[in-house]
């Protein structure tokens, strides 16, 4: 991209951004797509795993992509009815910011790598110092202690514990350091546990449960208690972590009590405040006492503010103030020699490498310059009292509602609330409650018109309500009211429809259905249960299949859905299969699966696709692409075609009818008979006179004829008798019998002698042939004999059983 393309992209990016926030009031404010939804919507380059292209893309392209992949995958945290977590107020300035900052792309280690990053961070920070009301020792200009600009709270919270531990040891050498222990609350961030985790500290927690009264905030009292047990047990304390403003509840820590705690009797210790969100609130003079600045400045080590939570300044801008700066530059110093400079190593100069963990910065301080100069202090202020203003007046909204009730009294622009029943005091448990304030969360994040986060206090289960987007106004708090009590409505309108289902049930005997499918079929031991559970799916599958024909769903909708109807046809095959263990019908017939137009549905047998998902870009290449297949599977068929109703004359199934042709074939058979036994013979040394046997024929030569037992006559029943024991007795042998039971014939050979009681040498070798000849096996006509094949009522019962058998199977088992 050169110059004037970015020039143009720029302009088209910053029409659409205006646009995005334009419509922003008629978007949900919650991303309604599935787990996994991009990667199923981003182009398949590799069957095996994603992989960059590897030719550049049109820039108009990846632009749109943003707009379609993007954009419907976002949760709106801009939108004015975004009221979970904390806000992330963000605005035009400090958009701005970040784009300029961008361009210069520049990463601020120190002064010499870019002087305008470093001093206007020292500015600015001094300028939110003093916008705060907070002491001169946290501001740069007095080089006592200053400001510097993190990327979040944990990493404000990280870097001061790093700090912390270093002065610690520095002060206590001998101490170790697995002893060292970090004091939070239960209602502290999770910064506090994570931050012992990296570091390999102990953590305690300090129950304030109890602590109702004070609004579930950190008392000196508390603390004292703690680190009394702890330095009893041997462990040392080096850091406490109070809050102003806790995630849960909006509770403040007694920054004073704690601190004077601290100061008296544990000198060593790091008092770090949390004030990430609520800390802006000290910009307004009327709220300084509230949120504990006297305390802050009198015993704060340090002090973290969030800009980019309630502070008007996008994402990550997160303020840190130290009282004794190099407190954390010697913690954190580091200086290779190519780090080195003339005016660092002179101290003329902050090198801000030194007041955090990374090395690289981004120039962050940018966007917060154009934020405090753009909205001044005067405009600071009025968001800030136009948020508490807001938040107020939900919660007279809250106080003035029978059914809902305040947890905890508001705080700044957070409100803690529940659904109490009118009568709740009396016939409902703790348990009841939670589980009724459960299930109208569940309902109300089925609103997508507003956003609401959970907490727990005390064991109490509520909502919280948390103001600050930039673009929230009055209009948007009623709205959200009517939201809240549209669906405590809907949830009373449903518990009702469950107890009539539940009472006409047991009217009818049919029981309760409130269970829910049970996750695996192999748990369910019910044939009953099972075909109820089919059922159950198989009418989740028709209303999806009747959704997905909608036109008005997006491709990601469609997707979604797709995916959903085949979860739910594994599922069915699943419980299908568990009916058939348990003795019920088989469901899982071999039938193909038909679409509207009597068409197999593709990919019967494995992924399908339905409805408008057949018409979901790349999915209609492959159906293209598989039709393409078919075409030229068909030509082939085609070409086979004219041979498949041929008859059994075509294929030579009637050829012995042919009397020509057999004729041909016996001849050709004698000559090959004739060519094997003259090798047969010329292999066993025979005479060529020695007569060629007949070959045997479907119907052969009685036995008693055959070549081999022509020199001795057969015996005059088919069954031999057994010899008796004078016949054995005088060495004669019965004959022998092959391994099917068959006669074999006699090989006894007689030789003739002369007068003087020799054999001829030629008439023994010819008696050896002669006896050789009649043990080769396939000269016998038993063995040369044809199979005899089935007749075709034969083979039609054979088919037939075979077939009974399938059936018995499939029906019933194995």
């Amino acid at each position: 991209m050169d110059i004037e393309q970015f020039r143009k992209a720029g302009y088209q990016a910053i029409d659409r951004i205006c646009d995005y926030y334009y419509s922003l009031r008629e978007k949900p404010v919650v991303s309604q797509v599935e787990p996994g939804y991009l990667r199923k919507a981003l182009p398949d380059r590799s069957k095996l795993e994603e992989v960059a292209p590897t030719k550049g893309e049109v820039w108009q392209d990846i632009a749109d992509d943003y707009q379609r992949l993007i954009v419907p995958g976002l949760t709106h945290w801009q939108h004015p009815s975004f009221f979970a977590y904390f806000p992330t107020a963000c605005t035009f300035e400090g958009m701005l910011g970040d784009l300029y900052a961008s361009s210069a792309a520049n990463p601020g280690f120190n002064w010499f790598a870019s002087p305008a990053c470093t001093e206007l961070e020292s500015v600015v920070m001094d300028w939110a110092a003093r916008m705060f009301g907070l002491d001169e020792a946290f501001q740069n200009i007095h080089e006592v202690g200053g400001g510097v600009i993190q990327t979040t709270a944990s990493d404000s919270a990280l870097t001061a514990i790093v700090a912390a531990r270093e002065h610690y040891h520095a002060l206590h050498p001998d101490v170790n350091l697995e002893s060292l222990v970090i004091y939070v609350t239960t209602h502290t961030h999770s910064f506090g546990k994570k931050a012992g985790r990296v570091l390999g500290l102990r953590v305690r927690a300090i129950n304030v449960d109890s602590e109702a009264r004070n609004g579930w905030g950190l008392d000196g009292k508390g603390l004292k208690e703690c680190v009394e047990e702890d330095r009893k047990a041997g462990l040392h304390p080096f850091v406490v972590i109070a809050t102003i403003g806790t995630t849960n509840s909006g509770a403040i820590d007694r920054i004073a009590d704690i601190g004077a705690v601290v100061e008296k009797d544990y000198p060593s210790m790091w008092l770090h405040v949390d004030a990430a969100w609520a800390g802006v609130t000290l910009s307004c003079p009327e709220l300084r006492e509230r949120a504990q600045l006297s305390g802050i400045n009198r015993y704060a080590t340090s002090l973290c503010i969030n800009f980019h939570k309630w502070g008007l300044t996008n994402f990550d801008t997160s303020a840190l103030w130290v009282r004794d700066r190099k407190r954390l530059t010697d913690a954190l110093d580091v200086t290779p020699e190519y780090l080195r400079t003339k005016h660092g190593d002179a101290g003329t100069v902050i090198d801000y490498r030194n007041w955090h963990l990374s090395l690289g910065r981004r120039f962050r301080s940018l966007k917060l310059w154009f934020v405090l100069r753009s909205y001044g202090i005067e405009g600071f202020q009025a968001y800030i009292r136009k948020c508490i203003s807001m938040n107020n007046l939900f919660a007279e909204l809250v106080r003035s509602s029978s059914i809902f009730e305040l947890v905890t009294p508001p705080s700044f622009a957070l409100t803690v609330f529940r659904l109490v029943p009118p009568n709740a005091s009396v016939s409902s448990t703790l348990d009841d409650l939670n589980m009724l304030n459960r299930r109208f969360h569940a309902g109300l994040q089925e609103h997508h018109e507003l956003l609401l986060t959970q907490t727990e206090l005390a064991g109490i289960f509520c909502l919280r309500f948390a103001v600050g987007a930039a673009r929230t106004d009055e209009r948007d708090i009623r709205a959200a009211w009517d939201v809240i009590k549209s669906a405590r409505n809907e949830e009373k309108a449903q518990s009702m429809l469950y107890r009539f289902r539940e009472a006409q049930a047991a009217e009818l005997g049919l029981g309760t259905r409130s269970d829910r499918r049970p996750r695996m079929a192999s748990a369910c031991k019910s044939l009953r249960d099972c075909e109820r559970w089919r059922g159950e799916i198989l009418r989740e599958i028709s209303r999806k299949v009747s959704k997905i024909q909608d036109a008005g769903l997006t491709d990601y909708e469609v997707r979604d859905l797709n995916d959903e109807i085949n979860k739910l046809m594994r599922e069915k095959r699943h419980w299908e299969n568990q009916i058939v263990a348990l003795g019920g019908a088989n469901y899982r017939r071999n039938v193909a699966m038909l679409d509207d137009d009597g068409r197999e549905v593709p990919g019967t047998k494995g992924y399908k696709y339905f409805g408008r998902a057949k018409e979901l870009p790349g999915v209609r290449e492959l159906f293209e692409s598989r039709k393409k297949e078919e075409d030229e599977l068909t030509v082939t068929q085609s070409f086979y075609k004219p041979f498949t109703n041929q008859g059994p004359a075509y294929f030579g199934d009637l050829d012995e009818v042919d009397g020509t042709l057999m004729q041909y074939e016996l001849e050709a058979e004698q000559e090959e008979w004739d060519e094997a036994y003259a090798n047969l013979r010329e292999t066993l040394g025979l005479s060529s006179d020695e007569p060629i046997p007949k070959m045997p024929r479907p119907n052969p030569l009685p036995i008693t004829q055959s070549p081999a037992s022509s020199n001795h006559p057969p015996s005059s029943d088919t069954k031999r008798k057994a010899p008796s024991d004078a016949e054995n007795d005088a060495g004669e042998q019965p004959d022998d019998t092959g391994i099917d039971g068959a006669k074999r014939p006699k090989t006894d050979v007689v030789v003739p002698v002369s007068e003087n009681g020799t054999a001829d040498p030629s008439e023994v070798i010819a008696a050896h042939a002669r006896a050789a000849a009649a043990y080769i096996p396939f000269l016998s006509p038993e063995n040369l004999m044809p199979p005899k094949m089935p007749s075709k009522d034969e083979l039609e019962g054979v088919l037939l059983d075979l077939r009974k058998r399938a059936l018995v199977e499939e029906y019933f088992g194995n």
